[in-house]
């Protein structure tokens, strides 16, 4: 039980927020690309027109050709010599207008860039922007044009997407455009365009103090950094300046910098572009990105950088906000000279930024890898660059048209995966089936979207699920398809079609899908029947050429196992009062945990820091993940959410009170009868002689092992628990709860108990053991949830991510090089479970997770299946897309 600390250290990195992005960086760089140096420019208002004003065009480094360069310099050195137009509002606040001829939009507000949170917008000098070039107002002012650079230039590209498509469709606007775009008809009727709110961009945030070691029993480290970040929880940017910076330093002197943190804001807009479309508030959206280090975090770190990429055209990431004092400056090509000689990066087909290689590789200190989602972010920068780059080889177009071709292509994919209505796209050719994305629009009992829940933990976008969507509309553009005669974006002088895509994706080991899943993964009527069909798998399905996977490696799930190693822990036990308090109040403070039980009091009295598990106590656990394949895993994830391994027994649908089975509170679970564990999964848990679940005989029908639920367990009919009749009792059409045959679904608990009587030991629910112990359901951690009654995930807490795993080995050996230190633990490495005070000492549980990984042969597509298509998703509710991993304890007191 105790947890070996000799290789893996616990270093608690708590993390503040989920999705917030702060700049990391860590050695110095060479500059390419200089452009001229001008002499000082007067920036006074009698030098500049009404509504114009002077700003950096790039950043110092570059502005000034020195790569050491000092802050102490007098910036009005680097302006341009000629104004730029910034506004003629009477206040430094932007209202969002037309960007094209053909389309009529207004968003009053849009943006606006304050020194400080709490600060009034900047009011002009005689109507002009002549501000002093060393002062914050000045940078406020040159923030905003960059801004508005950007944002006009966003704009015009959605404006193009949403022209080609066509979502309206021919005559009177019924659908069925040019092709099936994830971009809603009513798109900008609506103000789908732009988030809720304004966006507010802080020039002068305070620096953050990292401190390393804390509460690990080591030195503690104080590092001051200009940190820059976006907030998605209120629409907010913050830009850092850095006061033990000698001379005047600040983030925002390096557009690329706002560039980078403004993109965060553009992605999260797109990512919930179709929920906003809808009318989905902000308060159920979804960000992209979960943890700091998983990969859609790692993914909108690439975005950011790419989309710098396109505003400076230089494919090198802030020299000075990120690397003149700090080391973090990013290469964008395999040629930058940040990259070491010694590792042989190069434009050759097998010498790219290949994944997952590099995924924490840090090419300012290539001999420290470290799990971080900007340097996780470098492999798909490096791909849509080089991708945009073989556009204008191949197709002879411009750069900007171009970045202008992938950055829509991003729109669409980004739009598609986030949408929380499951639709995905309105004007699918198979209607009115809608539902292929995010498995359902359905609410659980406490309001939660089920498709949230999808986004976020059960099937989160990654490198495969991201890279398959993004080629799936790059078809849609460049080849001819149904209905057409000729692409919609035509190759001048070349073609660019689905196999030099793919062997461009392979070059970065990113061809990690066998089809372009074109059908989706929906499971929904869609002939206006009761018979569900499996829409996933009607229609189109293209498949990948296999002999273009060269470099792009799948492995099979069965390799991902515990470590098997002598004298190895299996798993880590995280009990520590003073840091497990400070991590739950940090997932609280984001939204992330957002219900505990009373039972257990928020200063966590119980814990007592022994690595076990005690009664009262709230854990972490991270499991000691094992590769036993030759090839490196990545993406690596752990989920310890209920599933459907079990089967309800003994139901009893009679609508009549019966004390300790309908517990008030809850419509529609229904908590008669009990639950028994089916062992129709790939582990065969447990035996039938241990409590498993009769199987059947012939094909399952619902309420029998071997039936996956096809809504998670959520029912639409109505159980209503009072002393009287239901008022809309269920029939036998619903087809995972029926009165009549009395079966139904439910979602089981990860945590079994085990319990030994009449010579025999057996697991069951933790309902059965409630009786056996007899404690009353009101005293269990969540009275109204007798199934964890002792143990239980706390929502919110329940995945683990590891970046990578190299071939037979663990995840801590795989990030420790000889003479560096331990790797860090965070939350995000952790499943936190909370234990009932009353729970018996020496109680045996066995909790049943569910693991995976990207690069998995057979984790998202189905093997089983002769066409190679994608698991729907209702299956990701059961065991077959997953490898079924135990962990088993004894509570200690």
């Amino acid at each position: 039980m105790r947890s070996d600390r000799s290789l893996e250290k616990f270093i608690i990195a708590v993390i503040a927020m989920m999705s917030i992005v702060i700049i990391t960086i860590s050695c110095s760089e060479n500059s390419k690309g200089r452009s001229k140096a001008f002499s000082g420019n007067s920036n006074s208002p009698s030098s500049l027109s009404v509504g114009y004003g002077r700003v950096l065009k790039d950043n110092p480094i570059i502005l000034s050709n020195n790569e050491k360069l000092d802050a102490k310099i007098n910036y009005g050195s680097l302006l341009s010599a000629e104004q730029v137009f910034i506004t003629t509002a009477a206040k430094l606040e932007n209202s969002c207008g037309p960007t094209s001829a053909t389309l009529t939009y207004t968003l009053n507000q849009c943006f606006k860039v304050l020194k400080t949170k709490y600060s009034t917008p900047l009011l002009p000098i005689a109507g002009t922007w002549g501000y002093d070039p060393n002062s914050l107002e000045f940078l406020e002012i040159h923030t905003y044009y960059h801004q508005n650079k950007l944002f006009t230039l966003f704009q015009d590209i959605l404006a193009f997407m949403y022209g080609m498509a066509n979502p309206l469709g021919p005559g009177s606007g019924t659908g069925g455009g040019t092709y099936t775009t994830s971009l809603p008809a009513s798109l900008y009727d609506k103000g789908a365009f732009w988030y809720h709110k304004e966006l507010e961009t802080y020039v002068n945030a305070p620096a953050s103090t990292i401190t390393e070691g804390s509460g690990s029993g080591g030195s503690a480290k104080a590092t001051i950094m200009a940190a820059s970040y976006f907030s998605p929880s209120n629409f907010t940017i913050s830009m850092g300046t850095d006061p033990s910076i000698a001379g005047f330093f600040n983030s925002t002197q390096d557009p690329a910098m706002i560039y980078h943190e403004s993109s965060h804001a553009l992605v999260n807009t797109l990512f919930n572009l179709r929920n906003r479309n809808a009318g989905i508030s902000s308060v159920t959206g979804v960000d992209f990105g979960t943890y700091t280090q998983d990969e859609p975090m790692s993914l909108n770190e690439g975005l950011a950088d790419f989309t710098s990429y396109m505003m400076t055209k230089r494919a090198r990431f802030a020299e000075w906000g990120a690397g003149r004092f700090y080391g973090g400056a990013r290469p964008l090509t395999e040629t930058d000279g940040i990259h070491p000689l010694g590792l042989g990066l190069s434009s050759d087909d097998d010498s790219r930024l290949s994944y997952p290689m590099f995924l924490n590789y840090n090419p300012n200190s290539p001999t420290s890898p470290v799990e971080d989602c900007h340097n996780g972010g470098l492999t798909a920068t490096h791909f849509l660059v080089a991708l945009s780059n073989e556009l204008i080889s191949n197709c002879s177009f411009d750069q900007a048209y171009a970045l202008k071709v992938v950055y829509g292509i991003i729109i669409e994919t980004l739009a598609e995966l986030g949408d929380l209505t499951s639709i995905g796209s309105d004007n699918q050719s198979y209607l009115p089936a809608k539902s292929r994305i995010n498995h359902s629009y359905l609410t659980d009992k406490d309001g939660r979207l089920l498709s949230k829940l999808w986004v976020d933990i059960v099937n989160p976008v990654n490198y495969r699920k991201f890279f398959q969507t993004f080629s799936k509309y790059f078809l849609k553009l460049f080849t001819i398809t149904s209905g057409r005669s000729a692409p919609l974006i035509t190759c001048t002088g070349g073609t660019y079609g689905q196999d030099k895509l793919e062997k461009l994706l392979d070059k970065y080991g990113l061809l990690l899908f066998k089809t372009y899943n074109d059908n989706g993964n929906g499971y929904a009527p869609y002939d206006g029947t009761p018979t569900h069909t499996p829409i996933g798998h009607y229609g189109t399905l293209t498949q990948v050429n296999s002999a273009n996977r060269k470099r792009s490696i799948l492995i099979p799930k069965k390799y991902l196992i515990l470590n098997p190693e002598s004298n190895s822990s299996k798993f880590f036990i995280f009990d520590d009062q003073t840091n497990m308090q400070s991590i739950i109040n940090n997932l609280k403070s984001n939204g992330q945990i957002t219900r505990m039980s009373s039972m257990i009091p928020s200063t966590l009295p119980f814990n007592n820091n022994n690595a076990n598990i005690s009664p009262g106590e709230v854990v972490g656990v991270s499991f000691a993940l094992y590769n036993n394949s030759n090839s490196t895993m990545a993406g690596v994830q752990v989920l310890g959410n209920d599933w459907h391994h079990g089967v309800v027994s003994g139901w009893d649908p009679t609508p009549y009170v019966t004390p300790g089975d309908y517990y008030s509170g809850d419509p529609n679970a229904i908590y008669s009868g009990d639950m028994l564990p089916c062992n129709t999964f790939e582990d065969k848990f447990p035996l039938s002689s241990e409590g498993a679940a009769p199987v059947p005989t012939s094909t399952p029908q619902v309420g029998e092992c071997g039936y996956i639920t096809r809504t998670n367990g959520i029912h639409n009919c109505s159980l209503a628990i009072t002393s009287v009749p239901a008022p809309t009792p269920c029939t036998s059409s619903d087809h995972e709860m029926s009165r009549s045959s009395k079966t139904q679904t439910k979602l089981m608990p990860i945590c079994l108990v085990q319990l030994s009587y009449d010579n025999e030991s057996r697991w069951v629910s933790q309902k059965t053991y409630m009786k056996h112990v007899g404690l009353a359901q009101e005293k269990c951690l969540y009275s109204d949830s007798p199934y964890d009654c002792f143990i239980k995930v706390i929502p919110g807490a329940e995945s683990q991510y590891f970046s990578k795993i190299n071939a037979k080995s663990t995840w801590g050996k795989t990030l420790v090089l000889a003479g560096s230190p331990a790797p860090e633990f965070n939350s995000g490495h952790m499943t936190i479970f909370e234990v009932n005070p009353r729970t018996p000492p020496g109680t045996t549980f066995d909790c049943r997770f569910r693991t995976r990984f990207t690069n998995c042969d057979d984790c998202w597509h189905d093997s089983s299946r002769s066409d190679n298509d994608d698991y729907l998703d209702y299956e990701y509710s059961g065991g077959a897309p997953f490898q079924i991993i135990h962990f088993k304890f004894m509570v200690t007191d």
